[in-house]
């Protein structure tokens, strides 16, 4: 199995792009933010290991970075939140009963999202 680890250095679009929201994360330790993210696959990690029973064997381990993030506020912040909720039902329900279910709502969440914000920001 394929570990995954995120790279703790943000660039400075992934920075920029949080600064405005920084003052209000500061001050609501306890909110939770939503907000869309793009990952890039910065490293590659081949290591030899043992398991519990002394078999060796090749761990793999993807490093990521966060390539672009915006988090989503006001007016687009439960459509974007109900996307990623949609999203891991999807992810989750494979193999289940609800999955073509799933599949659909996750698949209307995200096709519509783009022009539900684009009409939120009109409003």
């Amino acid at each position: 199995m394929t570990s995954v680890k995120i790279k703790g250095q943000l660039l400075k679009r992934v920075s920029e792009s949080l600064q405005p929201h920084a003052d209000r994360m500061y001050a609501d330790r306890g909110h939770r933010w939503v907000a869309l993210v793009e990952l890039d696959v910065v490293e590659r990690i081949e290591a030899d290991e043992t398991d519990d029973d002394g078999e060796t064997y090749t761990a793999h381990t993807a490093v990521l970075r966060l390539a672009h993030l915006e988090v989503a506020d006001g007016k687009v912040e439960e459509p974007v939140r109900d996307a990623l909720r949609s999203l891991w039902a999807r992810r989750t329900a494979g193999g289940t009963l609800d999955e073509p279910l799933a599949q659909r709502e996750a698949d209307t969440a995200t096709r519509f999202l783009p022009h539900l914000v684009d009409e939120l920001d009109d409003l």
